[in-house]
Parts: structure tokens; sequence; C-alpha cells
């Protein structure tokens, strides 16, 4: 009997120690797999924007090859193809690879960000867009690559979620930047997850939930307060303000 009775207790022991351990290596592996999740979808979304610009590369070198004769529309595709390429690798760069460590500087930012305009000026009147800017010189300690990075993804960004015939406002003052769109809005309940990495906002329009982790990340980084308001079917307005000296 007593034999019996420590089998028994032996088999429940086990038992529990079995469930316990599967309870336990559920609660741990589930921070991994959602982590897993995230890449998958990550390498999905990259994988679906990546297309978009190659296909178009590759439709209109054909076609310039065929004609024999380069003109200025399949010029401008192969321009803003390589553009929208550039945009991508610029983000990864910033996400993925050691970045040389570099002296924070006092930069004009006035002609960082007209550089950045003129830079979309071909995306945006591709989807006849008009950007309206008010641009007043502006200084900011910062590193010029991360300024235009920060301007890049705000404009592109911008232009990605707005509606075709709409128009974009941009303002730099002494103590503030702004870019203010015509777009597809954001939901309020979602304002605070659009800076999380690989969130979106939406679906319609693409992309792979980067660029607004980049911005948040830039803006921490040179102490850049980061503000948005938003409303569905009318736009979004970002606001980054940062302490003016005179």
């Amino acid at each position: 009997m007593l034999q019996k009775n420590i089998l028994i207790t032996i088999i429940v022991v086990f038992l529990a120690i079995a469930v316990i351990s599967w309870l336990l290596s559920k609660l741990f592996m589930r921070p991994i797999h959602e982590k897993m999740n995230q890449i998958e979808q990550f390498i999905q979304d990259i994988s679906h924007e990546l297309n978009t610009p190659i296909t178009a590369l590759q439709i209109s070198s054909k076609k310039a090859i065929q004609k024999g004769v380069y003109d200025e529309k399949i010029l401008k595709n192969i321009s803003i193809s390589t553009k929208q390429l550039y945009s991508i690798y610029q983000s990864l760069a910033y996400l993925n690879f050691h970045m040389p460590k570099q002296e924070v500087e006092l930069i004009e930012l006035k002609p960082i960000l007209n550089r950045i305009i003129e830079y979309y000026s071909e995306l945006s009147e591709a989807k006849n867009i008009t950007i309206n800017a008010d641009i007043n010189d502006s200084v900011l300690k910062i590193i010029d690559a991360r300024a235009e990075l920060l301007f890049s993804n705000l404009l592109s960004n911008a232009i990605k979620y707005s509606m075709p015939n709409t128009t974009i406002t941009v303002t730099l003052t002494k103590s503030f930047f702004s870019i203010e769109d015509e777009g597809i809005g954001i939901e309020t309940e979602k304002l605070q997850e659009i800076f999380k990495l690989y969130k979106r906002s939406s679906n319609l329009a693409g992309g792979f939930g980067v660029g607004l982790s980049i911005v948040r990340q830039i803006c921490e980084e040179f102490e850049i307060n980061v503000e948005v308001t938003s409303e569905l079917g009318i736009g979004s307005l970002f606001r980054l303000s940062w302490l003016y000296e005179a």
C-alpha cells in the first residue's frame, strides 16, 4: 500500500512539474513568438515595399531601351523609383547599421529642409500634391544627417498618406517645425501607437512601420518635443519644437 501511495505521489508530482514547465515555457516563449511574428511581418512588408520601385525601374528601363529615346516621363519614373529605394535604404541603415560617432553641431535647418522638399518634388508632383512651404532661418544642435532623415521621413510619410490633388503645408521657424497634410488621418486611439517600431496607422498606403519610430528616436536623442494631432478623413499635423537659444 505504501509503495502504491509513493508511486501515485511521484506520478502526481511529475505531472505537476510537467504542467508547470509547459506553462512557464509558454509564458517565457510568448515574447519570442511575438518578436518572430513582428520580424516575419516586417520582412513581408519590406518585400512588398521594395517590389513597387523595383518593378517601376524594370518597366521604365525596358521602355527606354525599346524606344531608344529617353523621354522625360521615363526618366522621371526612374528618378522617383530610385529615390524611393534610397529612402528605404536610409531608414534601414539607421535602424540596423552601427552608426559612427558624430559630433553634435549647431546646424542651419533651412537649407536641409529646402533640399528635402526639392528631393521629394517629383514624388509629390506625380500625385499632384502641392507643397506650401514657409521656411525661415532656424538653427538646432543636431547631426546634419539626422536632421535630413527627420525631415525626409516626415515629408515622405505625408506624401504617402495624402490623397491626390491635396496640399501639404510645411512651416519652419526658430523654435519649431510643422508639417500638415490633407490625408487619410489617424484614429485617435492609434495616435499613441504610431511611433512604435513596425506600427502603421493604416494599411492603405503601404510602408513597413519604421518611419515614425525613427522620427521619435531622433527627437529623443536631440531633446526635440514631438506632437501629433489628426482627424480621420481630414489629415494630420506633426509639430516638432525645441528650446530656442537667442
